[in-house]
């Protein structure tokens, strides 16, 4: 605990330090745990994960300090790892090295990424790739193709969209609505929504399914706190048939 007193103290003098708050590196660390139930074994989770904006994204006013890069178009590339241990079918571990490019004084959109994983000691490879359109200021259309987590690694259409936007009679509260449905058997989709009571502070919702009623859904309910423009707090609880998880977030920006 004394550590992340810590951290919390030094990421508080980096922002200071900054003096305006642009960032150009956000960083995120997630840790997870999941409890024992009806014969599985409690698991263990960590993310690390890192994006790199081309240009500094400085924070619109009044808007959500977690939507600046969405806001900002901020054309970027990232990296990511998680790592699960404890689980009955053996230990996960992912990589992602992806990017997203928003093509300079027109409306379209490009992001691609690429995924290996490996789980219960098999190895796979996969891509998700996506064309985008914004047809006005915090909505982006997406038609994309993807291989990660499908059969044979068979690739397969997905549709999206998110949409950022202020209520109505009330300029510091927003919503954020998104979702991704990939367009193949049993239709796997997932969808999300946060609502921000100021710019520091959201609270959501998210699930992820199919329509195959034999595989459950994951339901989850999180929250997301910037304690300073360059530094937030999060925490996430989901639940899959009846498995809980508990997840913690620090995020920093630079």
């Amino acid at each position: 605990m004394k550590n992340v007193f810590k951290i919390a103290a030094l990421a508080t003098v980096l922002a200071v330090s900054c003096g305006a708050n642009a960032y150009q590196i956000d960083g995120d660390v997630t840790v997870s745990h999941t409890n024992s139930h009806d014969g599985y074994d409690a698991s263990t989770a960590l993310g690390l994960a890192a994006t790199y904006y081309f240009q500094n994204v400085q924070p619109v006013r009044s808007a959500p300090l977690a939507e600046a890069a969405f806001l900002n178009r901020a054309s970027n590339v990232g990296i990511g790892y998680s790592t699960l241990t404890g689980s009955n079918s053996g230990d996960y571990n992912n990589f992602v090295l992806g990017g997203e490019y928003y093509v300079p004084n027109s409306q379209f959109y490009v992001a691609g990424s690429y995924i290996n994983s490996k789980y219960a000691g098999i190895k796979s490879d996969g891509f998700d790739a996506k064309l985008g359109y914004l047809p006005m200021n915090g909505l982006l259309l997406t038609l994309g193709a993807t291989s990660a987590g499908t059969d044979n690694n068979d690739t397969q259409a997905t549709l999206g969209g998110k949409y950022v936007f202020p209520v109505a009679g009330n300029g510091s509260n927003f919503v954020n609505v998104e979702g991704q449905v990939t367009l193949a058997d049993n239709s796997p989709f997932k969808v999300k929504a946060d609502y921000y009571l100021d710019p520091t502070l959201g609270v959501g919702l998210g699930y992820a399914g199919s329509t195959n009623s034999d595989v459950k859904g994951t339901t989850d309910i999180h929250a997301q706190k910037f304690i300073n423009p360059m530094m937030a707090i999060g925490g996430q609880v989901s639940s899959t048939d009846g498995n809980t998880a508990f997840g913690v977030n620090l995020k920093g920006r630079f």
